[in-house]
């Protein structure tokens, strides 16, 4: 198989987007990390103006900002089915979306290509005072009863399996995803293909009240808190299915963590790797002899760091790529 080629998902907001982030309540956020960093392996999360494609794209042209709304395909598709717009009235009433996401597999769908598959969870964040209301778009859906409240379960077709099924009349057809939905409060609506994941996730919401301060266990919080777009991925020890799935081949035991953010001014990605001693710097070799990054310099004894421009030329697209690869998150083609 051809290497497989990595799909851009998330550099954008600088200037007046960046402000605006700054004004949004950063507690359901602080939160919803918090929650999900305890099930999931990787985090990463959008401002909804992304996916909307308003136009506060900074300095990306909005060809551009549509590319970066890849990540979210999985969700739009997941919705795609349901009556109405659940899509973009979500996303109009919405500040961001986090994603949780573990266990990375190689596609299975449509000739062996395709996107990475995973067990995945998303949270999006409601703006203050939404009157988004999930049950409006599965008025004739199934609806099973958790602890918290109404979980929706539906099948929808993303094409992630090559296994087929028998439809009624006994026909072979392609096998359906399924997916689940819930709203907690008038604060978050949960979509995940793991029920399991939803509940859990859905009642630690639901225990949350406001005013309880919650730091997310990951390093330089303050730094992502402020960003519109970033990344975080803490390495789980253990047996991994697949390593090139899950964008391991270059990681050792030495690795801890690695992030992304867009920086302050907008003008740079910065990539991060997080070692567990400052002995141990495997990880750093074989990253910069691949040449995919520009060269991992030492800001710590224990932390590394590449810097990649923004805007930049398609060297730099070939870094972003391979950063995204690295978070699980990759498209075989």
């Amino acid at each position: 198989m051809r290497r497989k080629s990595y799909i851009l998902f998330a550099i954008v907001l600088g200037g007046s987007l960046s402000s605006a982030c700054l004004a949004i309540d950063d507690g359901p956020k602080a939160r919803a990390t918090s929650v999900l960093i305890r099930k999931y392996e990787t985090i990463f999360y959008s401002s909804s103006e992304i996916q909307l494609d308003s136009g506060v794209h900074g300095r990306l042209s909005t060809a551009e900002a549509r590319r970066l709304s890849f990540p979210f395909a999985y969700l739009e598709a997941a919705l795609s089915e349901l009556q109405g717009g659940i899509f973009a009235d979500m996303l109009n009433d919405s500040d961001g979306i986090l994603q949780g996401a573990r266990e990375f597999r190689s596609p299975q769908g449509s000739l062996g290509l395709g996107a990475v598959r995973s067990r995945r969870c998303y949270i999006v964040l409601l703006k203050s005072g939404s009157r988004f209301n999930l049950q409006k778009y599965f008025q004739t859906a199934q609806v099973p009863v958790a602890v918290h409240g109404l979980v929706w379960n539906w099948p929808v077709y993303i094409d992630e399996f090559t296994e087929k099924s028998r439809d009624v009349t006994g026909a072979s057809a392609p096998r359906l995803s399924s997916l689940h939905a819930t709203q907690v409060g008038d604060q978050f609506v949960l979509v995940s293909n793991d029920l399991k994941d939803l509940q859990s996730i859905a009642a630690t919401l639901t225990a949350w009240r406001q005013g309880s301060p919650e730091v997310p266990e990951i390093e330089d919080w303050d730094d992502f808190s402020r960003s519109g777009v970033w990344a975080y991925r803490r390495y789980r020890r253990g047996k991994v299915a697949d390593r090139m799935a899950a964008g391991m081949q270059d990681v050792t035991s030495d690795a801890k963590a690695i992030s992304f953010v867009l920086d302050s001014a907008g003008n740079a990605l910065l990539f991060r790797l997080l070692l567990n001693s400052a002995e141990g710097e495997r990880t750093v070799v074989k990253m910069n002899s691949n040449n995919h990054l520009p060269p991992l310099k030492q800001i710590r004894k224990d932390l590394w760091e590449s810097i990649v421009p923004i805007p930049g030329d398609s060297k730099t697209e070939e870094a972003v790529f391979s950063i995204v690869g690295l978070f699980g998150f990759a498209d075989y083609s």
